[in-house]
């Protein structure tokens, strides 16, 4: 988690709260997040 706030500027709080579904990312810190993973967005999201 440290290294992705690191790589994103997004804070560890706020990926947490994301991991957990206690808030949801904006569309710019989605598109940060599939940057430092080396995704595109859609690979962020699962289907049930």
């Amino acid at each position: 988690m440290r290294e992705l706030a690191e790589k994103t500027g997004i804070g560890r709080s706020t990926l947490y709260d994301y991991e957990i579904g206690k808030t949801s990312p904006t569309l710019d810190n989605l598109e940060k997040i599939a940057k430092a993973l080396g995704v595109k967005i859609e690979d962020l999201y699962t289907t049930e």
